[in-house]
């Protein structure tokens, strides 16, 4: 081994530890105010999802909503309503 790739592996680790710690503090220093507000609609399935962010930005979350199977079985569920004849 040279002195130079002997260096460089001693000082790997130093480095990646500061690469990891640079590279957090960077995260960490962008904060947003942001609110958010879930309402159930009654009598319904819907949900109503308003989010504020300050300050607006132009980044947008990907939003996954995931249901259980129990929730699935539920909506394939199909109801029959039959009026009474008056006698």
């Amino acid at each position: 081994l040279t002195a130079t790739t002997k260096a460089v592996e001693l000082l790997r680790p130093t480095i990646e530890e500061a690469i990891r710690k640079e590279t957090n503090t960077i995260s960490n220093e962008i904060t947003h105010d942001i609110k958010l507000h879930i309402d159930k609609i009654k009598k319904s399935d819907s949900l109503n999802i308003t989010i504020s962010q300050d300050p607006e930005n132009n980044q947008r979350p990907d939003n996954s909503i995931e249901t259980t199977k129990e929730e699935s079985k539920k909506k394939k569920k199909k109801f029959l309503f039959f009026k009474r004849k008056n006698q």
